[in-house]
């Protein structure tokens, strides 16, 4: 079997595998976006405590 027969044979896996890094590093923004504003939120909130006493 030569290199380009080996090649073709897995290329659909390889594609699968980017495909599959990429929606992982775009699920981990999403993740981080979402901490980050949770935490802006909820310093916020604190500070906005802090205020009234």
């Amino acid at each position: 079997m030569s290199n380009i027969e080996h090649g073709n044979m897995y290329q659909s896996e390889i594609q699968l595998k980017q495909a599959a890094y990429a929606a992982t590093i775009r699920a981990l923004l999403i993740v981080l976006l979402a901490v980050s504003g949770l935490v802006s939120s909820n310093v916020q909130k604190r500070i906005k405590e802090i205020g009234i006493r």
